[in-house]
């Protein structure tokens, strides 16, 4: 009894025996305890049956036998911290992650779904097709499909003469010289000035100098003040054009050329080798796509199943390599960079999927929450990206040639100025030439 008031046990029936579990007096609980026994936080060093197999740099089997790479280094540490022990096998038979078959998988995921296996990674991507038969940890991180081919050689260097216009440019400033030598031919014809013979292979010449910047005292002397006009403005058009190609022929000749490089998917629809790729995850979401670039690729598509054959295959020309872009990034640095840092294959900038990659787990795993937790702490801490950074690192240092600053060839939009003022003394000169032959004739 207490303030009047009666104090009840209250019991907790485990089979067929009551537990004391608290007091109650008539209005709450009088000790603290939770109604629901709050999780351990740690294993008390239960063993732990784990599965993974070589992918580097995610996991990979080392000489002693033990498995290393960033992603054994995390569920290591998560064991460690949690107090318990793993026995690490690889997926039976030397299946990999797994194809879904009648229902069920094979491989790291069939591990998984049957209970053979509490714990797996290998860079496992969450996937929707996986939800329904395994669990994830909280992921760590997110891995873009990229695509990788080897560069084509770049192009002799004496095509530099060549680089400062692009083939728009050269054809326009091609056009206007013809336009501008007939202009002068026809314009002295009109008047009736006596020239030789060939006069208009002089013509030609004579506008041809001016845009070497070659003195011609010819194609000055003109009766005409359109044809002024029109020198005139031709001369100052010119001059932009001639200017520009000078700098930049300098710029482009003193760099060795670099080849044509793919970036983006639209250009990969449109490029020539087959996209080769582990599985048909790829495939699947390129063949839905309405991107008709997509479609492109996925037309001609290639599974493979070993990456040996594959890397082979890509440093031949023979393919393009689509796979995960820490994968990719990895054996550039470590198969295709020479001493200096420089590679010959290009991974693409864009990458158009990405997944979560997490670690696998049973369906409704009882090690779930406490597992997520740890890899969560790791990921906010940095230490997974330290890890991942240290394993890409060992494998080689990459120059990032990708990004250099190139000399671009002038374009159409960079000569504009150049350009109306041409067609604007086009238009002037004409009308004026035509003003002053109208009125000589009726002088006459």
């Amino acid at each position: 009894m207490s303030n009047g008031g009666s104090i009840f046990s209250a019991y907790l029936r485990k089979g067929k025996e009551n537990e004391f579990y608290n007091f109650w007096n008539g209005e709450r609980h009088l000790l603290e305890k939770s109604l629901i026994p709050l999780p351990r936080s740690t294993f008390d060093e239960e063993n732990l049956r784990a599965v993974t197999f070589d992918t580097l740099p995610h996991s990979y089997q080392a000489d002693d036998g033990n498995f290393q790479g960033f992603e054994s280094i995390i569920m290591n540490t998560v064991a460690e911290n949690l107090k318990f022990n793993m026995t690490i096998e690889p997926p039976p038979n030397g299946e990999q992650w797994g194809e879904l078959k009648n229902g069920t998988f094979n491989g790291l995921v069939g591990q998984l779904q049957f209970g053979r296996s509490d714990v797996g990674w290998a860079n496992l991507y969450v996937k929707v097709d996986r939800m329904k038969y395994i669990g994830y940890s909280e992921s760590y991180s997110v891995d873009g499909v990229c695509f990788m081919y080897k560069k084509p050689p770049p192009p002799p260097q004496w095509m530099s003469i060549m680089t400062p216009l692009d083939l728009t440019t050269w054809l326009s400033l091609f056009f206007a010289t013809i336009v501008a030598a007939l202009v002068g031919f026809f314009s002295e014809k009109l008047i009736g000035r006596k020239k030789e013979a060939n006069f208009l292979s002089l013509s030609f010449l004579e506008v041809f100098g001016t845009i070497v910047e070659k003195s011609q005292h010819n194609f000055l002397i003109t009766k005409l003040f359109g044809q002024r006009i029109f020198k005139g403005i031709w001369l100052l058009s010119i001059l932009v054009i001639a200017s520009g190609y000078k700098s930049m022929l300098i710029s482009v000749m003193t760099i060795p050329l670099s080849p044509r490089i793919i970036n983006t998917i639209r250009e990969l629809g449109n490029f020539e080798r087959p996209v080769a790729s582990f599985g048909d995850t790829f495939f699947q979401l390129a063949n839905q796509s309405l991107d008709p670039s997509l479609q492109s690729i996925a037309s001609r598509y290639i599974t493979h199943y070993n990456f040996g054959e594959a890397f082979k295959n890509v440093s031949e020309s023979k393919i393009v390599l689509g796979e995960g872009e820490l994968l990719l990034e990895y054996f550039k640095r470590k198969d295709f960079t020479d001493e200096f840092g420089v590679s010959d294959m290009h991974i693409m900038r864009e990458c158009p999927f990405g997944f979560n990659v997490a670690f696998g787990l049973q369906k409704d795993s009882p090690y779930k929450a406490r597992i997520s937790d740890k890899i969560f702490q790791l990921k906010e801490s940095g230490l997974i990206k330290y890890w991942t950074d240290k394993e890409m690192e060992s494998s080689g240092r990459l120059r990032n040639d990708d990004d250099r600053q190139e000399a671009l060839p002038l374009t159409i939009s960079n000569i504009q100025v150049s350009l109306y003022l041409y067609a604007l003394g086009i238009l002037v000169s004409t009308s004026a030439l035509l003003f002053e032959i109208t009125a000589r004739r009726f002088a006459k």
